[in-house]
C-alpha cells in the first residue's frame, strides 16, 4: 500500500483491525471454554510434569491476549482524538502477525498534507502487544509519538505536523544475543526505504511538494535507519541503471521457470522525490510487470522456484510469506546485494474473481544523474 493516500490506507486498515480483533476474541473465548489437565504422570513412581497440551494452550492464550491488547491500544488512540488537541489518527499499516511481533504504522495527523513529518522507530523487543505499555518512567511507543507531536507543534506554530509510530520490521528480541547483529537491520532497510519513497509520492500527489521528513530511531531503530541510508542516493548514469534493472528483471523471469504471458513495458526512470534540490533531481528506475496466462498451480511453482533460486543469484530474501491483504497473498521481497535493486513479487490468486497472476516490481535505489 506504499504510495497510496493516507485516507485510503487508514480506511482499509481500520476494517482489517475491526475484523481481526473480532476473530481473535472469538478464538480466545473458545480457548477459555476448556482447559486440559495442567499436570500428567511420568513413570511408575507417579512423578508429575506439565502436560504438553496445557503448555500449548497457555502459550496460545498468552499470544492471543497480547495481540488483542495491542489492538485495543490502537483503538484507544482512535478514541483519544481531540483530547488535548490530539489530531486524527491514521492507521497506515496493520498486520497482527506481520514480521512475527506484529506490524503497525500509526500516524498522529495526516502525513500526506503535513509540513513536517517525524517517523519514530522503536528498538529491540518492540511488539504489538506492548505498544502502549510504559516501562517504569519510560513512556510507551505510542505515548512517545504523541509527545513528539505536541512538542513539534509547539515549535512550529501555524504549520501542520504528523508523527508516526513505525513498527514494520523484525527487530531483535534480545539485547545481548540478537542486537549486536546487523542482520535484522539489513532485512528491515528495504521495508523502510519503500515506506519513505511511498510516503513522499503520496505527499507530492496531495500537495505538489515532498514536505519535510525526519526519521528518529530508539536503540536498534537507529541501526535500521543507518542501513536504510545506504540504499539512497549516489551518482549514476540513468540509462545504465535502466539496463541494469532490465537485466535483473530478465533473470527473475528465468528463475520463475514457468511459461506464461508477461506484460511488455520495460523499466523507466522517474523522480523519487528524495530531495528539495531541484538542480539535481533524484531518480529511481522502476520496472513493474506481471506474469499470467497459466494456472494457479504453475504460479505457485514459480514462486517456490524464485524463492529457492534468488540466494544463488546474488539476492538476499527479506520476506517470504503472506501479505496483510484479505486474501493473504504469498509475497517475496528481496534485495540484490551488489546493486541494491529491490524486488517485490506477489502471487495474486484471483480469489476476488480476477485473473490469477504474479505481480512483480523491481526498482533501483534513488540516485542522481551524473553531471
Amino acid at each position: 500500500m506504499n504510495g497510496l493516500p493516507a485516507n485510503a490506507r487508514d480506511e482499509a486498515n481500520r476494517a482489517v483491525l475491526a475484523e481481526t480483533r473480532g476473530q481473535y476474541e472469538v478464538r480466545l473465548a473458545a480457548l477459555n471454554k476448556s482447559e486440559p489437565p495442567e499436570f500428567e504422570n511420568v513413570g511408575a513412581r507417579g512423578d508429575m510434569k506439565y502436560s504438553q497440551k496445557w503448555l500449548d494452550r497457555r502459550d496460545k492464550k498468552e499470544r492471543l491476549e497480547g495481540k488483542i491488547k495491542g489492538m485495543q491500544a490502537i483503538q484507544g488512540r482512535f478514541d483519544r482524538t481531540g483530547q488535548g488537541g490530539l489530531p486524527e489518527a491514521y492507521l497506515l499499516g496493520f498486520d497482527p502477525d506481520g514480521e512475527g511481533n506484529g506490524r503497525v504504522i500509526l500516524a498522529n495527523g495526516n502525513p500526506d498534507t503535513a509540513d513536517h513529518t517525524a517517523l519514530y522507530i522503536p528498538g529491540t523487543t518492540k511488539d504489538l502487544s506492548t505498544i502502549a505499555e510504559d516501562d517504569g518512567d519510560t513512556p510507551s511507543d505510542l505515548k512517545r509519538s504523541e509527545r513528539l507531536w505536541r512538542e513539534s507543534g509547539r515549535l512550529t506554530p501555524g504549520q501542520k505536523v504528523s508523527t508516526i509510530t513505525w513498527l514494520d520490521d523484525d527487530a531483535p528480541d534480545n539485547v545481548l544475543t540478537d542486537a549486536p547483529s546487523d542482520t535484522y537491520a539489513e532485512r528491515g532497510a528495504p521495508r523502510l526505504h519503500q515506506y519513505l519513497e511511498g510516503s513522499r509520492a503520496a505527499h507530492t500527489y496531495a500537495t505538489g511538494d515532498t514536505g519535510h521528513t525526519t526519521v528518529l530511531g530508539h536503540g536498534y531503530g537507529s541501526t535500521l535507519i543507518g542501513d536504510t541510508a545506504k540504499t539512497f542516493v549516489r551518482d549514476r548514469d540513468s540509462q545504465q541503471v535502466v539496463r541494469e534493472v532490465g537485466m535483473l528483471s530478465s533473470r527473475v523471469l528465468e528463475m520463475l521457470n514457468i511459461k506464461g504471458k508477461s506484460t511488455e513495458p520495460g523499466p523507466a526512470a522517474a523522480p523519487c522525490d528524495a530531495s528539495h534540490d531541484t538542480s539535481r533531481t533524484h531518480q529511481s528506475v522502476r520496472h513493474p510487470w506481471s506474469l499470467y496466462g497459466v494456472g494457479s498451480d504453475a504460479l505457485e511453482k514459480g514462486m517456490k522456484n524464485l524463492h529457492n533460486a534468488l540466494p544463488n543469484q546474488g539476492w538476499k530474501v527479506t520476506k517470504y510469506g503472506k501479505d496483510s491483504s484479505r486474501n493473504h497473498n504469498l509475497e517475496i521481497m528481496a534485495v540484490h546485494v551488489k546493486t541494491h535493486t529491490q524486488l517485490e513479487e506477489t502471487w495474486l490468486k484471483g480469489l476476488d474473481g480476477h485473473t490469477p497472476l504474479l505481480e512483480i516490481t523491481l526498482y533501483s535505489r534513488c540516485f542522481t544523474e551524473q553531471p
